[in-house]
């Protein structure tokens, strides 16, 4: 006799569109709140602890390496899209930001 139990799966498969739409989206939402949290600066690299990199490590815990690096790429670019806007803060942003940004990112995917 069989069950009426389907399988259930917290995470759709990694190389679904769902997984790169749920990677672009959170990423917007996160810039989205960072920039209403502190207009001033959106990605809160001045705050005491680098909130954004948490976005790219959910998304390569929950689907991956790729994933994970693509949230991180977004938020380099949203970096230097800000810098080109004329913030002020990001006009001197470390290398090491970006670059941490990418290792912990691709470490954990």
């Amino acid at each position: 006799m069989q069950s009426a139990h389907k399988d259930f799966t917290l995470a759709p498969r990694a190389s679904g569109r769902v997984s790169w739409w749920e990677s672009c989206l959170l990423t917007l939402l996160a810039l989205g709140f960072g920039y209403w949290l502190s207009p001033a600066d959106p990605l809160l690299v001045a705050a005491s602890f680098p909130w954004m990199i948490l976005v790219p490590i959910l998304l390569g815990v929950r689907y991956g390496f790729l994933q994970g690096l693509f949230s991180a790429a977004l938020l380099i670019a949203a970096l230097f899209v800000l810098r080109i806007a004329g913030h002020e803060l990001y006009a001197d942003t470390p290398a090491s930001f970006i670059v941490g940004m990418l290792l912990c990112s691709m470490l954990v995917g």
